[in-house]
């Protein structure tokens, strides 16, 4: 029987990746948030249960996802060096894209009564492909 070995924490990395790699990571500060809101799914009457417990366990787990990209993460890092480092980067900056769109959302809407046509047309532009 082979035994798994996970070399995320081994030393054949190097620990200037571990700390980058770590970045992985960083979304499961916003699981507690994120399990507070599918609890919601439930919410519709009309809602197909066999898609909501679905939905709510495919939600509820992805720290579970983001750990196995960690994992394999690693080890793509003893083949493909430069891969490794992306990966990290680019789930943190999704990650900020995303705040970022939250935040430019919040103050374009906020003390506003009021959306002209042109302002909401300007926006669908902006945002249409998300």
């Amino acid at each position: 029987m082979t035994k798994f070995k996970l070399v995320s924490f081994s030393k054949e990395i190097p620990k200037k990746f571990k700390w980058i790699n770590w970045l992985i990571l960083t979304p499961i500060l916003l699981w507690p948030l994120v399990f507070f809101m599918t609890v919601f799914f439930f919410d519709d009457p009309n809602a197909n249960p066999i898609m909501v417990w679905g939905l709510f366990f495919a939600v509820n787990l992805y720290p579970l996802y983001l750990f196995v990209l960690f994992e394999l993460n690693a080890r793509l890092y003893k083949k493909i060096k430069i891969t490794g480092y992306v990966i990290p980067l680019l789930v943190v900056a999704g990650l900020l894209y995303i705040i970022n769109i939250i935040r430019t959302k919040q103050t374009i809407f906020k003390g506003r009564n009021r959306i002209s046509n042109k302002t909401i047309f300007r926006l669908y532009r902006k945002f249409r492909y998300l």
